[in-house]
């Protein structure tokens, strides 16, 4: 059984990592956008 909770345990680590990473990524976008408006103006 103590197998089994730490799988478990590893598949949460995963998903928390897997949220930072797409909160980093939509961030990152934002960034890049911003970036790519000011270069654009005039």
């Amino acid at each position: 059984m103590a197998e089994a909770s730490i799988v478990q345990a590893q598949a949460e680590l995963e998903k928390t990592k897997l949220q930072k990473l797409e909160k980093y990524m939509a961030l990152l976008k934002k960034i890049l956008l911003t970036m790519m408006m000011l270069q654009a103006a005039p």
